[in-house]
This record gives structure tokens, sequence and C-alpha cells, in this order.
């Protein structure tokens, strides 16, 4: 019998096909986590050895649900005709009205505005199938520049930017941070704008 949750969660955008990460999908998980230039920015330290994409795989298929006031999912990024993970997207419900967006792509993908693509699929998702979800946020680091104009590029407005101190990773340091929301009413304009 089919899974209906994978079936109600697939989204397909004009070069994109996401679908629930899988825990086959380890494998191509590690291929670009190990890369420290992917890794640069993110919490998480680049990938040794494949059992950290396993586990890293292995958390998010556990952690997946689509409960009222618990909508909790990570999906693989896939270019159109081929299954190969390139990427990740998240989309994780912090309290009934909220939810936060987190990705990552394979380095050789930069550039090609397939982030952005797959962030506005994600958020037109969610918006359209979280009804009491009002505001997505998500937040990057000042000096990821990369990410901070994909959220741009995807109608997320800065809300206000703060000094945190960090672990290991970044030598403990104190680092501005950006944050990012975009709100139900803001991408609902936008979104009649375009069709229009």
């Amino acid at each position: 019998m089919a899974d209906n949750r994978l079936r109600r969660t697939a989204i397909s955008t004009a070069r994109l096909d996401l679908r629930l990460l899988q825990i086959g999908d380890a494998g191509d998980v590690f291929a670009y986590a190990r890369d420290p230039a992917v890794a640069k920015f993110t919490s998480w330290a680049a990938h040794t050895k494949l059992a950290d994409a396993e586990a890293f795989v292995a958390a998010a298929v556990a952690a997946d649900a689509d409960l009222p006031r618990l909508v909790r999912h990570t999906w693989g990024i896939r270019q159109r005709g081929d299954a190969t993970v390139i990427g990740t997207i998240g989309l994780i419900q912090t309290s009934a009205t909220v939810a936060e967006a987190h990705f990552a792509l394979a380095r050789p993908c930069w550039m090609q505005g397939l982030t952005s693509e797959a962030l506005q699929a994600v958020v037109r998702w969610g918006f359209e199938h979280v009804a009491a979800l009002d505001e997505i946020r998500s937040g990057c680091l000042a000096d990821n520049v990369g990410s901070w104009r994909v959220l741009e590029k995807s109608r997320f407005r800065l809300n206000h930017t703060n000094v945190l101190a960090f672990g290991p990773k970044f030598d403990h340091r104190r680092l501005p941070v950006r944050y990012y929301a975009l709100d139900r009413t803001a991408w609902l304009s936008a979104t009649y704008t375009e069709s229009t």
C-alpha cells in the first residue's frame, strides 16, 4: 500500500522534485555534506564518514511528523529526472502559528537559483497545508551571503540581527546572525500580485 503521507508531502517545481528524506539517501547526503564549503556556515561540521550522514538522515526520518501543531519535515532536494539527493530543506513547526525553514545544497548546484526554487515551494506548501501557520522564519550567519540572498529572493524580510556566542566549530567566537521572516499576509499579497 502506498504511503499517503509521502504523497501528500511530495513537491514538484519546474526543475526540482522534493521528497521526504529516506534512510537510503544517506550516501547522497554524505557526498555533499563532506564538503567543507557546504558545511562552512552551518551548525554541523563537514561529515568525515558515511556514518555521520546516516545519523543525520536517521534523525530526520525519526523526527518526521505531520500532526496538528507539529509539522516537521525534511525533504531531499532532487533535480527533475534524477534520483540523486543534492541537498535538503526542512520546515519545522515551533508553535501553532510559526515554523522555521533551513536548507543546504551541494556546491556544484550553487548559483543556479535551485535553493530559492526549493524554498519558495516549501513556503507555499507550508502556508497551503498548515492552516494555522502565520509566519515562517529562518536565519543565518551574517557572513553567509548566499543564504541571506536566497531568503531575500524568496520574499523573506530581515527582522533583526543579533550577536551570538558559538561553540567549538566557530572557536567560541561571538558572531552576527541575521533573522528573517515571511508572514502569510505578505506571501499571499506577493502570490496574488504574481498571478495578475
